[in-house]
């Protein structure tokens, strides 16, 4: 078997507890692996954090590279000093199997056996430790599928980076991942999947491949509504970058079907932390809000930004994620 070199990239930033446990375990994966790996750490922490990742990747004798904090940013940079053509992701707040290197090269060697040209191979996101009523009023929506959909496809438009390996030659032919300032943290995952496809290239998934995501970044208020800001960005970015993939856009009459269900899922979420009454509300406002878009054909997409940011961020930044599933558009 061809153990095939494989660049490991990590971005980091401000959570050196969760890094050290992603650190170790990947120790472990490089130990039990054959084939030559290189570690690359791109950092955007604060001054106090970022001295302690840099003793721990120079202890290491990785690769250290500072970045501007956005994702997109932080991924283009490890996709351009990566020394080899595989290049595997993941992130600060997970953990790595001992034989993710292993079933990767695995993969890797079963695609080129057949002659398959591959711009992407997704592994499976398992999710680890303690889950809060925040955590499982987010799991039961549907929202997270996509961090396990490669236990259920054998190919995928995209996947999470979360646990992804690329080649750098895909990287290449389609300019990388695209960088703006609408969407500083998710949605790159979706775009940079939805550009190999469109380029021809074909993603496959590689369910042993498993990567164990912890709860903790998880678990509270303030990370439910912090992804909700991602997420919701990311939904508004998709929308301007992929205009075709956009069904109908009537921003009067979605803004006020917004508004009403959002007062409510507040009221909610203020008065009650019962995973039962949470999910209740988001079944209910679901219901709603596909009623209504099915009959006025009318969904909140594109905001434009130079006309009111606070409104679009507003709407998409803060409580984007309860809406995403549910609007007329192909990216999910």
């Amino acid at each position: 078997m061809i153990n095939n070199p494989i660049s490991i990239s990590i971005l980091t930033i401000n959570r050196i507890k969760l890094f050290k446990k992603l650190v170790y375990s990947l120790k472990s994966a490089i130990e039990k692996y054959p084939g030559n790996s290189e570690v690359i750490i791109c950092d955007a922490s604060s001054e106090n954090i970022r001295y302690l990742v840099l003793d721990i990747t120079n202890e290491n004798h990785w690769k250290y590279i500072r970045f501007n904090g956005t994702e997109a940013h932080g991924r283009n940079i490890a996709m351009k000093n990566a020394l080899n053509n595989y290049v595997l992701f993941t992130d600060d707040d997970c953990e790595v199997s001992s034989d993710l290197l292993v079933k990767y090269n695995s993969k890797i060697n079963s695609l080129k056996s057949q002659e398959k040209e591959f711009g992407a191979i997704y592994g499976v996101t398992e999710f680890k430790g303690t889950k809060s009523t925040w955590f499982n009023s987010i799991y039961a929506t549907g929202c997270m599928y996509a961090f396990q959909s490669a236990k259920h496809n054998k190919s995928l438009e995209w996947g999470t980076t979360s646990n992804a390996l690329f080649t750098k030659m895909a990287w290449t032919s389609i300019n990388g991942f695209i960088e703006n300032d609408i969407s500083p943290v998710g949605g790159v995952d979706v775009s940079y999947g939805i550009k190999l496809t469109k380029k021809g290239y074909k993603n496959y998934t590689e369910p042993e491949a498993i990567v164990f995501h912890t709860t903790e970044s998880w678990n509270n208020k303030k990370d439910l509504f912090n992804r909700m800001q991602n997420y919701g960005r990311s939904e508004y970015n998709l929308c301007v970058i992929f205009p075709e993939r956009v069904y109908y856009d009537n921003r009067n009459i979605a803004f006020i079907l917004f508004l009403i269900s959002l007062i409510i899922l507040i009221a909610v979420s203020v008065l009650t932390e019962s995973f039962f009454l949470i999910l209740l509300t988001i079944c209910i406002i679901t219901s709603i809000l596909v009623y209504f878009s099915i009959k006025w054909k009318s969904i909140i997409l594109e905001l434009k930004k130079k006309s009111s940011y606070f409104r679009q961020a507003f709407i998409h930044k803060k409580y984007g994620l309860l809406y995403k599933r549910f609007i007329y558009r192909k990216f999910y």
